[in-house]
């Protein structure tokens, strides 16, 4: 099989090369990638990746890459230093104010982007995991659009990322320690689709990135904690984002929420109108359909205890009505009874 013939200029340096080598390796498995990645030399992987970067920049693309791998293996090291590559080879600056941990942020930032910023998207695990995942979180491709236009990057870190979009996807493998004990530089393994199968990436070579400066790091630290501070002071200790929203909502939307049933007790209104409630104050994107389920029982649970004295009350006025009810009903049939009584009594009377 023969590629079609691609002026050098049409398309970037690394993606000629990985194309052109897939198709030469129709029949290599996954494990043939992997002994191959890891014999190409370190500098020849990485100098090719930071020209295809050149190339991007010159020819009116974009970067966005994500980094992924085990907590304390440097994810956020790595993502820091190539954010700050990008802005070198793109011309604008990348600060620790381009860093952010909550996607809603993200996405108000990159709505206002100047052209050729980079962003980092630095995944905190401890509470954007699991059920509660934003969706930004699992999916790049809703960004492409938006910041190609602009020439703008996103760099993407997780633990795990749940969909590769995009066509630059690093792991992390190792931290290489001087013989002090300082870290120097990062150790990455690069990983692109297949030319036969997009969805399938491969391992293409190790990328090595030094240590980001001391500077940017404690501006980093700063940005992180003020997050982690933010994170706190929303949700308790236990950063709970359903908590938080289901307390926020009932509290602002209470008489939304809530309905008056025919006996005369205060309810959660129905699911329809709950859901559209929670879309009308936090939009569709902040959690998983999984969350929103979880939230909207929140939310009714807060309602349910509010009035649990209200309805106990009710419920008993309710017994008590019932109980004079049928005391009534009992009277007027003991009356009905003893009438009945005296009639025949006098009819036998009659008889007689």
């Amino acid at each position: 099989m023969i590629l079609p013939e691609v002026r050098k200029d049409q398309e970037s340096p690394l993606k000629q090369y990985c194309d052109s080598f897939d198709v030469e390796h129709l029949n290599w498995s996954t494990e043939d990638y992997k002994l191959n990645a890891l014999q190409i030399p370190v500098k020849d992987m990485t100098d090719l990746l930071v020209k295809d970067w050149k190339w991007r920049k010159e020819h009116g693309m974009n970067v966005v890459a994500s980094e992924e791998g085990g907590q304390g293996t440097g994810k956020s090291l790595f993502c820091i230093y190539a954010g700050l590559l990008l802005a070198q080879i793109f011309g604008v600056p990348f600060t620790p104010k381009h860093v952010f941990f909550a996607p809603e942020l993200l996405e108000k930032a990159i709505s206002k982007a100047k052209q050729s910023e980079t962003f980092l998207r630095d995944e905190h695990q401890r509470s954007r995991v699991g059920k509660m995942s934003n969706m930004i979180n699992e999916n790049l491709a809703d960004y492409e659009d938006q910041l190609r236009k602009h020439q703008n990057n996103l760099i993407f870190s997780a633990v795990d990322l749940q969909s590769h979009s995009h066509f630059f996807c690093f792991e992390t493998k190792h931290i290489i320690y001087d013989s002090s004990g300082k870290p120097t530089y990062l150790l990455s393994m690069l990983k692109t689709p297949r030319y036969t199968d997009r969805k399938q990436f491969v391992w293409r070579g190790m990328i090595s990135f030094p240590i980001p400066n001391d500077n940017f790091l404690e501006g980093y630290d700063k940005v992180k904690d003020a997050h982690l501070k933010n994170l706190k002071a929303k949700y308790g200790n236990t950063l709970d984002p359903v908590l938080y929203y289901a307390k926020k909502i009932t509290a602002k939307r209470e008489k939304d929420l809530i309905k008056d049933t025919r006996e005369g007790f205060i309810a959660p209104t129905k699911h329809e109108l709950i859901e559209f409630i929670i879309v009308e104050e936090i939009g569709t994107r902040r959690f998983t359909n999984e969350g929103y389920k979880l939230l909207e029982a929140k939310i009714k649970e807060i309602i349910s205890l509010k009035y649990a004295k209200v309805n106990e009350e009710r419920a008993k006025a309710i017994a008590e009505e019932q109980e004079e009810k049928a005391k009534v009903r009992k009277e007027v049939l003991d009356l009905k009874l003893a009438n009945d009584q005296k009639k025949r009594d006098a009819k036998l009377k009659l008889i007689r």
